[in-house]
């Protein structure tokens, strides 16, 4: 009865979603983790039908794990794969069956919990809540080669505005903003990879005090004499924004100086957010900026200008 009503369930949140997002998806349901997975790849395999497999039931899980190679459980790469069949072992049945201790013992405990989960047992948890990042990143390529200190900076500034806005959406502060910056590792001239660090004396989200960080890192990193096609923005070491650990040397080491007004950051966000563009004084207007965006997925979904026109 159970069962049942799993499957029924699937097969209305299948049509919900058809109805009203129009995409279509398959649903597999399982009693964990792993099998959910593998539910879910038959119903992607199967032809036809409702398109929502349900493993409730110990016969079908036995049938469905006889006709499945290893290579298609989750978790099981090809190096893995040729281990096990090193070992005589071809189908999640075979895997099924084989001994706990041996797996731990010949291969991992992650494996061993693929075999538990396989059995019914649940080990691997869902998780509802995501985890909070521990980094931010926004990095770009360039159309062309930046050569020039004056003209990375407004490109750093463009970056370091977007990592913050991300910290901000986060709900974090960050204690270090890094920038990175490399020539193409294909041109035929000199290779150079720039890298360095700013550490804040407290944490900050204030993209202020970010770009400040940002621009003595880029000046401190930055090498006279190469092209450079590729630069980025990175934050970490992050900290609730609640949480306040001061430093008794901020004057020391040539600290920059910082700014913290999350009243300004939460206006400036929400201006943003309704298309009236605020931009700080170091960045380049988005039209000017001279971004490689030629393998950049259409926003079918999103955008009007991106869909597909039929003749």
């Amino acid at each position: 009865q159970d069962s049942n009503h799993a499957y029924e369930f699937g097969v209305h949140c299948r049509n919900i979603i058809d109805q009203w997002v129009g995409i279509p998806v398959r649903i597999g349901i399982g009693p964990t983790k792993t099998l959910a997975k593998i539910a879910s790849h038959l119903a992607k395999k199967k032809i036809g039908g409702t398109g929502v497999v349900c493993l409730n039931n110990s016969s079908h899980i036995v049938g469905a794990l006889k006709n499945l190679p290893i290579n298609e459980i989750w978790g099981i790469g090809r190096n893995l794969s040729r281990r096990l069949n090193a070992i005589h072992v071809y189908s999640s049945y075979e895997l099924m069956k084989m001994d706990t201790r041996l797996i731990r013992k010949k291969f991992s405990v992650v494996l061993e919990r693929t075999v538990r989960e396989l059995r019914g047992e649940q080990c691997l948890s869902v998780q509802n809540a995501q985890e909070p990042k521990k980094q931010i990143i926004v990095s770009r390529s360039f159309r062309g080669q930046t050569s020039g200190l004056n003209q990375l900076q407004p490109l750093i500034s463009n970056f370091a505005v977007r990592a913050g806005e991300k910290l901000r959406q986060e709900g974090q502060k960050c204690s270090q903003v890094s920038v990175l910056i490399a020539t193409s590792p294909f041109s035929k001239q000199d290779q150079y990879r720039g890298f360095n660090s700013i550490q804040f004396s407290s944490p900050v989200n204030d993209t202020r005090s970010i770009l400040a960080g940002a621009m003595r890192a880029l000046q401190d990193c930055f090498k006279q004499g190469y092209a450079y096609s590729k630069a980025g923005v990175l934050l970490s070491q992050f900290s609730h924004p609640t949480v306040m650990q001061k430093s008794l040397f901020d004057d020391l080491h040539g600290r920059i100086e910082q700014k913290q007004d999350e009243n300004l950051m939460r206006c400036i966000d929400s201006m943003n957010a309704e298309k009236l563009q605020v931009y700080y004084a170091s960045q380049l207007p988005r039209q000017l900026l001279p971004m490689n965006k030629k393998m950049m997925s259409p926003k079918y979904t999103t955008n009007w200008l991106d869909l597909p026109t039929a003749n």
